[in-house]
């Protein structure tokens, strides 16, 4: 397996944003700053998308806060005292072609919270320029990928074509492709394989261009040391080695809607409320007959904690948020991590850690109402206890 190597040559405009002062210290590329209560909207020339923004508390450790996007123009929670931010210009030379699609983790049934949390991801796909093969495993190879995925303390971005991401093997099956790399040493040693299974020999030319939705994907972790995880029955920590996941290609809007969720959990004078649209997953092109269980599409409002003596926050990053719903969303899990949120306040950051307060996690049961909402704290030493 390959070492995965981050460095990138990449354009950025650096600017210094103070609660007190509107403007930056640094005003190359990004041409405009507008403060307003809890958010900042920065404004940047273009030059060839996509764009990425990122911000850090120091100008050392940086952290992705934002989506990859064609836009010039980005609106961001922001409760820090103060901050920096930057842009990073991903294709400064234009030598991307068009958008090929997005695949992220699949927020749906099944599977464990914790390493759901952890190996949440969003892969966005472009074609690079110039003629693709014909064969589906040449051609994903060749794709050029943003591998957006929470790294130490933050949330960081690979980039470069799939092929380079790690070593590419097909392991005795013409329906099966496999990338595979590592990161880190010794015990904080992390073994990925990314996983491809098409409906078809991979080996074999198609008169038509593959979908981005044609494999079925799986992400899996095997980590030289125990990783906690959490035992959503009995409510218990334990341990895992190897955490799995699997990703998809989400289905566009249709007519009517998917239905949306807004909820409060309620327990022990501690109230977290969450707002998300639900949406569904496509398969070879097209969502399927779906009697099974929706899944998160997108937060669409932040999720806010109240009560039990903690500071009032509330987080809408992708990160800090992970969704586990049960069978036909009878009942619903949700894990909270606010540090993962770069935008969270240093105030709330310190007395969360203070209060040992490394997640929280929510239960909602939609069902017949026969299980109590629940509320439960998970601190920085993997201990559960109710607020």
């Amino acid at each position: 397996m390959r070492t995965l190597s981050r460095s990138l040559s990449i354009l950025c405009a650096t600017l210094v944003l103070l609660q007190s002062r509107p403007a930056g210290a640094q005003q190359r590329d990004i041409t405009d700053i507008v403060k307003a209560p809890g958010e900042v909207t920065l404004t940047w020339q273009g030059s060839h998308a996509p764009y990425l923004v990122q911000t850090s508390p120091n100008l050392l450790d940086w952290c992705d806060q934002a989506e990859i996007g064609h836009a010039t123009e980005s609106t961001l929670a922001a409760e820090q005292s103060a901050a920096f931010y930057r842009v990073r210009h991903l294709n400064p030379t234009d030598e991307l072609g068009d958008f090929y699609g997005l695949i992220q983790t699949e927020q749906g049934e099944s599977g464990a919270i914790l390493g759901r949390h952890r190996l949440k991801s969003r892969w966005w796909f472009y074609r690079p320029q110039g003629l693709l093969s014909n064969r589906p495993a040449a051609f994903f190879q060749e794709l050029f990928v943003f591998y957006q995925h929470m790294e130490n303390d933050g949330v960081a971005t690979w980039t470069g074509p799939l092929e380079s991401l790690g070593d590419v093997a097909m392991p005795g099956n013409a329906d099966i492709m496999t990338v595979s790399w590592t990161n880190g040493t010794g015990t904080n040693q992390r073994r990925f394989t990314l996983t491809l299974d098409f409906p078809y020999n991979v080996n074999t030319a198609r008169a038509t261009e593959p979908l981005p939705s044609d494999p079925y994907y799986q992400l899996e972790c095997v980590y030289s040391a125990p990783q906690p995880e959490l035992d959503l029955y009995e409510m218990k920590m334990g341990t895992t080695t190897t955490d799995q996941v699997s990703l998809v290609q989400l289905a566009p809007p249709g007519d009517p809607p998917p239905p949306s969720r807004n909820y409060s959990v309620v327990a022990r004078k501690m109230t977290v409320t969450h707002t998300y649209l639900e949406g569904l997953p496509l398969y070879q092109g097209s969502p399927p007959w779906y009697f099974w269980t929706f899944i998160l599409d997108h937060w669409t409002a932040p999720t806010t904690v109240s009560g039990n003596g903690l500071p009032n926050f509330g987080t809408d990053s992708y990160f800090a948020l992970t969704l586990l719903p049960w069978h036909h969303n009878f009942c619903e899990s949700v894990l909270v991590e606010p540090a993962r949120d770069p935008a969270l306040s240093e105030a709330v950051r310190e007395a969360l850690r203070a209060a040992n307060v490394q997640y929280l996690y929510t239960f909602k049961d939609f069902a017949i109402g026969i299980n109590p909402d629940d509320i439960r704290i998970i601190g920085f030493d993997n201990t559960i206890r109710v607020p």
